[in-house]
């Protein structure tokens, strides 16, 4: 008897694992060429039987239209070289009718006529399948007669068995598929009655199968499910009246207009939730079950199924959009099955997903989508989906101040651009990679490949001056670099394009003067208007700053020193900010006029500063401006009240040193250098320095050969000696007269 290998329905059985379309089409082409002149008729009989197994292998959904044209093309043509075999019997036997007869009731003639009853019938399998993957309403109706007829033909095959009940299995599918269920459930109880009970038949299970689900969809099986010991076989089969019953729910309900409909309806909801329940609660929990759950989440709610309730309480949130109940429900939901690494819960994963994202839980929707999008074999519909709400997610987080946050959403815009150039966020996302990258030139590429800048508005102009502005930001960070003219005079003519309201954003403003104050040919006028921006006030801690960068660029464009101190003395009234000072000390401390120092030290001091260490750098360049202009006195006095606040910090003894020295107070002097050297090493220039004025000083004083005790150890640390501190110990040495060591 024929074998018979038929995939039932896909939302009732999981497809096999093993199944490939390219290597059924390429057993099939093997099948193919055995069909030689040299091939025996039982070879074509052989191949009719195996070709069952083969188109099995394009059955399950996964082979494409192609792959399922190419293997129909393949069973026509062993049909046209089994007609053709057979044909050439026929012309040997030629008009003797005895020979016809011998050749009618010969071997030969029965493994052919069995091969071309068998390949059309397989040919109708390929032909529902094509049914089912082809989207176009009239190309359905094409090849869903085109099954019916290879079906329709094969059933009345009445000399072999099984194929008539092949040909039936398949008419039965067919009324199926034409939303037939009173014709396809008789169909299947004929067959039913026609095996007579024989378990061993391939078909019995499959017929079974089928018909508890026609009777569910009917409605025939309303009652108390079977109380057999579920199994994985029952588990199926009982799978099998949920979707049925389910169904047949949908349908009574549609068309309900009494309250005896409304009953039939409700009561096969409840049958179909107790028997989902026994599969639930006999472990039996697949991919299956969990996408029959998410599909009539409607019709379960109100029934318990145990402990997947949170994923049926997710999906009817999340479709009525009550998605904080849905992100909740989801999340117990994974935690019910957080052990199970067998179940793809890649869909569901992606809706809290989504449903975080729509109640604001960016981080949560991103980091979801991400995660899915580093599996291998995620579905293709989810990837887009997933790549593009993980762009989006992290696009609409307010908070993307961190440079992580900043990198991640620059890599998920990035990765939208990779996969899915022509998105309809692709050309956003373009604008994201040019405002996140750290390359202008990238930014700038980005910027050129925008599809449509005109549905951009302003933000295309917006981004053009962010990116020039922020090189323009990095430039004047870096010290002793030359004034960035040229970047300022390109930011100005950015800003002068940017929409009204992106010209008053208050950090927008504060670029533009900073720019302004390098570029502008009066820079008195540039002062005015910084005056004018900060009276209107509404600025941020940001925009400041970058006002009084301008405003200090401006000043020392000027030259005039009285308006920079006045500037100076009007901060103090306030308190001086840490920010301020932190901008101001590099300003004036790089100032060659050691008296705009020493007043804007001095000025700056009178204020409130909280911030100690700013308050030591400018009490240290007061006392350095001092002995500039050679108020030793004075220097010696603030010295000595510098070391005595800071006892631990190097530049306290330093400056001690230095005014003592020009105070002649040698043994003060030397004694500051010596805590500076006890406390350094030779690696270090602050111990050469020290070193070389404590020879100084000894040379100078009324023991001169006391530094030579310095010098030989100078001479001892020489290969620490760095390049500047050579000629100094030499011009040191010449002064004196010391020994060749200290044994000498």
């Amino acid at each position: 008897m024929l074998v018979i290998l038929v995939s039932f329905s896909a939302l009732a059985v999981k497809p096999s694992p093993t199944s490939d379309p390219l290597a059924a089409i390429g057993n099939a082409q093997r099948l193919l060429s055995t069909l030689d002149s040299e091939a025996t008729t039982s070879r074509y009989a052989e191949v009719g039987r195996e070709l069952g197994r083969t188109i099995d292998g394009v059955r399950d959904g996964k082979a494409t239209i192609e792959q399922l044209t190419t293997m129909r093309e393949i069973t026509s043509e062993l049909r046209n070289r089994t007609t053709a075999r057979l044909t050439a019997l026929e012309v040997v036997a030629g008009e003797d009718e005895a020979a016809l007869e011998t050749l009618y009731r010969s071997m030969e003639w029965d493994d052919l006529s069995f091969a071309l009853a068998a390949f059309p019938y397989w040919a109708a399998w390929i032909d529902l399948e094509m049914y089912k993957q082809v989207e176009d309403e009239i190309e359905k109706k094409k090849w869903l007669w085109e099954a019916k007829k290879g079906f329709r033909a094969t059933s009345v095959q009445v000399f072999r068995p099984s194929l008539v009940y092949g040909g039936w299995l398949g008419l039965g599918y067919i009324a199926v598929a034409e939303d037939k269920n009173e014709r396809a459930l008789k169909i299947f109880e004929n067959l039913d009655e026609a095996l007579a009970g024989d378990t061993d038949h391939p078909l019995f299970e499959m017929v079974g199968l089928q018909l508890r689900i026609l009777r569910a969809k009917t409605g025939n099986v309303i009652g108390p499910a079977p109380g057999v010991e579920v199994d994985a076989q029952e588990s199926k089969l009982l799978q099998a009246e949920v979707l049925g019953l389910f169904e047949h729910a949908r349908t009574v309900q549609s068309k309900a207009h009494s309250t005896k409909s409304n009953k039939k309806a409700a009561d096969a909801r409840a049958e179909a939730s107790a028997r989902l329940r026994r599969v639930i609660d006999a472990g039996y929990v697949d991919d299956q079950l969990i996408g029959l759950i998410v599909e009539y989440h409607e019709e379960i709610k109100g029934h318990n199924i145990g402990f997947l309730n949170p994923l049926m309480e997710a999906e009817h949130a999340f479709e009525y959009g009550f998605d904080r109940t849905a992100a909740n429900q989801y999340e117990r939901f994974f935690a019910a099955v957080k052990k199970r690494k067998d179940l793809n819960l890649d869909h569901i994963r992606f809706r809290y997903a989504l449903a975080s994202h729509n109640i604001k839980s960016h981080k949560v929707a991103a980091d979801t989508a991400e995660r899915l999008l580093r599996k291998k074999d995620l579905d293709p519909r989810i990837k887009r989906a997933a790549t593009k709400l993980a762009y989006v997610a992290r696009v609409s987080r307010q908070k993307n101040t961190t440079a992580s946050a900043r990198a991640a959403l620059r890599k998920a815009a990035e990765r939208l651009l990779s996969a899915y150039p022509a998105d309809s966020d692709a050309d956003g996302a373009r604008l994201t990679v040019a405002q996140t990258t750290t390359s202008s030139k990238k930014a700038y590429a980005m910027l050129e490949a925008v599809k449509e800048p005109g549905k951009l508005k302003g933000l295309m102009k917006q981004t053009r001056f962010f990116i020039v502005a922020r090189d323009f930001t990095n430039a004047v960070r870096r010290i002793n670099a030359k004034p960035p003219v040229a970047l300022a005079k390109k930011g100005l003519a950015a800003y002068e394009k940017l929409p009204k309201k992106q010209k008053n954003i208050a950090e927008n403003v504060a670029i533009m003067f900073q720019m302004r104050a390098l570029t502008d040919t009066d820079p008195k006028k540039v002062l005015v208007a910084i005056d004018a921006a900060e009276k209107a006030g509404r600025l941020g801690n940001s925009a400041k700053r970058g006002l009084l960068w301008a405003r200090l660029k401006c000043f020392e464009r000027v030259g005039d020193d009285v308006a920079l101190i006045d500037f100076f003395t009007s901060l103090t009234g306030a308190g001086l900010e840490a920010w301020q000072l932190q901008q101001i000390y590099p300003s004036v401390n790089t100032s060659a006029d050691a008296g705009v120092r020493l007043s804007a030290g001095q000025v700056l001091l009178r204020g409130t500063i909280s911030d100690i260490t700013m308050k030591r750098r400018f009490e240290a360049m007061v006392i350095e401006a001092m002995l500039e202009l050679e108020k030793f006195t004075e220097a010696y006095e603030q010295a000595k009240l510098f070391r005595q606040a800071y006892p631990k910090v190097g530049d306290g003894y330093r400056l001690f040193a230095l005014a003592a020295a020009q105070t002649d107070r040698p043994v003060e002097a030397d004694r500051a250098w010596r805590a500076i050297t006890d406390r350094s090493d030779p690696r270090r220039d602050t111990w050469w320095e020290g070193m070389i004025h404590r020879a100084q000083i000894r040379a100078q004083s009324t023991r001169p050969k006391s530094a030579c005790e310095v010098l030989f150890e100078l001479d001892s640390r020489s290969e620490f000696m760095p390049a500047d501190v050579k000629p100094k110990l030499e011009e040191l040495r010449d002064t004196l007269t010391c020994p060749h060591s200290r044994t000498g």
